[in-house]
């Protein structure tokens, strides 16, 4: 099935709104303060008012969002947002009721309401009157259906890796998520070519000064050299571990990888290809811009030549490194 096709047919709510505000909070930074109130902590939908409120942080005037999620049919659509019946108000009417409330206090307040459904809509006479009623209304509303959606989904790098998350379609594109991913994946080769638990190792001074001595250059390598037993591979895993618990990136190259390939962005791309093969190839060119800002991708080298461990490092502002330092 394509993506719109899986998004019409999420039956559960919860999993949607989830979805749907990870979207919302990526495409518009407005959204990202919203305050979920329509999931609980297990993600189980919750009846209220609204799904999500908040006032804009910073903005002047000030500015409030409201945000209505559904997997309704579309044919119940219309009724869902614009019923004016007391007994089951649409959303539209709700938020106006809101808006009136918080007028006395902002008269100047920016008002929006974001009307978010897995469906298509059934007409386009149904966008145009809630256009209509929510100018009325003095709310300014953004309508998120299925087609925004599913386009955001298959044409963004962070909607692919949503995509995948939620509805199990593999990611073509790399996105910092993904290559986040893609790390600790990496993480767990390495972590089987070790013996023992490594939670029960004893830490070693080499390990921390690894760890407290990182990369400070665009690029740049250090090597591990020492006798079998010594802990390179101990201190080279604890040194990968923490540096992704950091919220950096960085991954295991296998050896067989490092003697196979042409360049540093070659090793990088059979890496991250063995670990997602159904990424692109000319996503490997984007890797610098992947990497957020201040991090780097850190390459852990093992047992080449099974006699030294190599660590390299390429920071998001060098596009194109050419070898390292020597």
């Amino acid at each position: 099935m394509n993506t719109t096709e899986l998004l019409e047919n999420m039956t559960d709510r919860g999993k949607f709104e989830r979805l749907a505000n990870a979207i919302l909070g990526k495409v518009n930074s407005d959204y990202d303060a919203v305050i979920v109130f329509g999931l609980n902590a297990q993600d189980e939908t919750i009846r209220g008012p609204n799904d999500g409120f908040c006032q804009v942080p910073g903005k002047k005037p000030a500015h409030f969002v409201w945000v209505q999620h559904t997997t309704t049919d579309r044919g119940r659509l219309e009724n869902k947002w614009l019923c004016e019946d007391v007994e089951k108000l649409g959303d539209l009417l709700k938020a106006g009721r809101s808006v009136q409330a918080l007028k006395a206090d902002f008269p100047d307040g920016v008002f929006t309401l974001v009307l978010s459904t897995n469906q298509r809509l059934p007409s386009e006479s149904l966008a145009a009157d809630v256009y209509k009623r929510a100018s009325q209304l003095g709310v300014w509303v953004d309508i998120w259906e299925q087609s925004r959606y599913a386009r955001f989904l298959d044409t963004d790098s962070a909607g692919q890796y949503l995509r995948k998350t939620y509805l199990g379609t593999d990611a073509q594109m790399l996105s910092e998520e993904l290559l986040a991913e893609l790390g600790y994946k990496s993480l767990e080769q390495y972590r089987q070519l070790q013996f023992t638990d490594p939670t029960a190792w004893v830490s070693r001074e080499l390990e921390k000064r690894i760890v407290d001595e990182p990369g400070t250059r665009f690029f740049g390598v250090k090597f591990l050299v020492g006798e079998s037993g010594f802990g390179k591979s101990a201190a080279a895993y604890r040194f990968l571990v923490e540096h992704l618990e950091s919220g950096r990136c960085g991954i295991y190259v296998p050896d067989q990888v490092v003697e196979n390939s042409v360049s540093i962005h070659d090793a990088v791309w059979q890496t991250l290809s063995k670990l997602c093969p159904t990424l692109l190839s000319e996503e490997i060119s984007k890797i610098t811009g992947v990497i957020p800002d201040g991090s780097q991708l850190a390459m852990v080298v093992d047992d080449i030549n099974q006699r030294y461990c190599q660590m390299l490092w390429i920071d998001r502002s060098s596009a194109h490194p050419q070898g390292p330092h020597r």
